[in-house]
């Protein structure tokens, strides 16, 4: 039986949060642009302008399935696929779903 608060033998672990908020600070920044360009001119978002809207997204998804690849870099990958998510969660699927809502495509 161990006592209470008696150590383990084990290492105690590093905190590696850290490169988490890395790769979400830098799924964030990768999204900038398309934030600003669905609000400078949500007027003139056609079908290739939605296109380039979505081009942000894609090169942070690529980026951090390249990144959990490797064991080194798996926490930044994982927080730059949580700020792709939350970006399309917050902010981007609803104005998107506004903008074909009120629009006259199709």
């Amino acid at each position: 039986m161990s006592e209470e608060g008696a150590p383990s033998g084990r290492p105690a672990r590093r905190g590696r949060a850290l490169e988490v908020w890395i790769g979400i600070a830098i799924g964030v920044l990768l999204h900038i642009p398309a934030v600003l360009y669905v609000l400078r001119a949500p007027i003139l978002m056609t079908a290739d302008g939605l296109g380039w809207s979505l081009l942000p997204t894609a090169v942070a998804v690529a980026l951090s399935l390249t990144l959990l690849f490797f064991r080194r870099t798996r926490r930044v990958g994982a927080g730059v696929m949580l700020a792709a998510s939350a970006i399309w969660l917050v902010f981007l699927g609803p104005c998107i779903g506004l903008l074909f809502m009120f629009s006259t495509f199709g």
